[in-house]
Formats: C-alpha cells, structure tokens, sequence
C-alpha cells in the first residue's frame, strides 16, 4: 500500500503536427507539447472505505466519482461512460504496479488548464500522471487501454517538439527544435467539434489497402518541415501533406470543404473533421480572428501561445 501524503503530478498535452493516421504505419512524425496540461493531486483521506475522484477543468467541477477501494466498482458518479473509462485504466495501472492495493486513504483531484473538448490530450496527459504515482511505463499503460500511437504520452513529458515514430510497434523518439522564423504567422484553430480519436484510430486502422509510399512521403514532410526557413515551402509542405493524408482516409482537405476562400493555407490536426487546424497566414493575426470568428470559431492561439519549444 501507498503510504498517504500530499503529492502532485503534472503533463503537457499535445499537438500532432504531421503525421496524423500513418503514424500508427511508421510514419515519422513531428509532435509537439503544448502550453496546457492536467495536473494530478493526491490527497491523503485516511477513510478506507471510499476511493474518490474528482476532475476540474479549470476552477469547474465536471466530473466525480466514488468507488470502492478494492475492486473499483462504482458507487456513485456524474458520468458513467467517464467513470468506467477512468475505472479500466486505474484497474490496468494497478495490475502493472508494484503496488498491490494503492487506492485506499487517498482521494484524486485532477484539473485540467484546457477545455476537455479541445482534444489536447486529456486522456493521454491522465494515463502520464497515474503512471508517474504508480511509477509504471506510461507506454505500457497506454498501449493496454488503447489503439494509439504513443506521442501524446511521449509529449506528456517532454518540454520540446519530438520526432516520433513506431518502429516495429515500440516508440521510437528524439527531442527537436521546431521554431519557424515565420511562427509569427502560424495559428492553431479550434474546430467546435471534438472527434471521438479511438473511434477513427480504429476506423483507419480497418483499411488493409497498401501505404508503404505514403508512409515514406510523410515521414520525409515530417523531417524537411523541421528545417524550412521559408513560408511558401512550408504551405507547400502542409498542402502536400493534406493531399496524402486525404488519399489514405478517403476524405476531403478541410480546406476545400469549408475554407475554400481563406487566403492562407490550412492543415487539419489529429483525427480529421474536428478539434484544431494549423492555419498559415501571411496577412496576420487580426485577419485571421476576423475571417474564423465570422464562421462562429473564436479560439484562435498564436504559435507561441499553443506550443511549449525551449
């Protein structure tokens, strides 16, 4: 058993900045940690009858749950779809650690900096912070209770950009710098539409068609983008990008479906048709406000603001 004290826990949440789908190929991709996160605080209870959680975003209260300490079985909860989500990964947690019996005399308060809905990493930034209390390999949690690749979790520690891939199913990354000279000229835009990642994780990984050329392309985008000085070869780079990704999922650049007139070139993020867009812009940050905010879209960040690169 885990001798209660106070602790805290802290990870990044994360953006995928190429890469998106053909990472789970092998794809080289360029990740980056953002500038928000989740924080993890346990709390000593001494009530060994009640396991508590409790999940903030910000200063809001939007999910708590009450379990029994041994087994893990829900008493009481605002959101059962959270609380058996939350339920599986502490149970799979445990069953790695050393730890035989580590949710007696604790509560759990989590609190997220963003809005769940952004798809920063809520999941990936939590599975980082139980990890490092149960001092387990996030990677082996992680690949236990999901389909994904790994970057978000790689990302949940990291204080700079990665070049990450899979190589033969284990992670595989390096820390970069990933600053443009052109930053000033780089937004990351919330959708309004959080995508479901491990439905589309799934969903992508169903198709059996071939995409060794496709994973090779990427992974050469992903290695030139880290060493462009020049704005007009880095749209062509996210242009290019869209055009592969858009082939292997059978969809459409966002662009052509719904920004067809903005003067700038636009890169879908993470699990398409939802969560933040990489714009590239040469006509500045007022514009761009202006042209998303008349389609109803009013979180808009600068480079500096979303992405954490010392």
């Amino acid at each position: 058993m885990i001798y209660p004290r106070m602790t805290t826990y802290n990870s990044n949440g994360k953006l995928l900045i190429t890469g998106e789908y053909l990472i789970l190929k092998g794809a080289m991709s360029l990740a980056v940690p953002v500038n928000f996160g989740q924080s993890m605080e346990i709390i000593p209870s001494y009530d060994e009858d009640f396991f508590q959680w409790f999940t903030y975003q910000e200063s809001s209260l939007i999910f708590k749950c009450c379990f029994t300490p041994g087994d893990l079985s829900v008493t009481d909860t605002s959101s059962e779809t959270m609380a058996q989500y939350l339920r599986n990964i502490l149970l799979t947690a445990r069953d790695i650690s050393r730890y035989s019996d580590p949710f007696r005399n604790i509560k759990v308060k989590t609190t997220l900096d963003f809005n769940i809905y952004w798809g920063l990493g809520s999941s990936s930034s939590l599975i980082s912070n139980i990890s490092r209390w149960l001092d387990i390999d996030p990677f082996d949690l992680l690949f236990k209770v999901n389909e994904g690749s790994g970057y978000d979790v790689a990302c949940a520690r990291s204080e700079k950009p990665l070049i990450y891939k899979l190589d033969k199913g284990k992670p595989w990354f390096r820390k970069v710098d990933f600053l443009p000279p052109f930053h000033d000229k780089l937004f990351f835009i919330y959708l309004g539409k959080k995508q479901d990642t491990l439905l589309s994780v799934k969903k992508f990984l169903s198709k059996e068609r071939p995409m060794a050329k496709e994973v090779k392309r990427i992974s050469e985008i992903s290695t030139r983008i880290l060493k462009v000085n020049d704005l007009s070869e880095f749209d062509l780079l996210l242009s290019e990008h869209e055009s592969i990704i858009a082939t292997v999922t059978d969809s459409k650049p966002i662009k052509s479906i719904n920004f067809h007139d903005f003067p700038g070139t636009i890169k879908s993020l993470g699990a398409w048709g939802g969560d933040f867009i990489l714009v590239s812009c040469r006509e500045g940050e007022e514009m761009v406000i202006d042209y998303f905010r008349k389609k109803k879209m009013k979180t808009v960040f600068t480079f500096k603001e979303m992405v954490k690169s010392k």
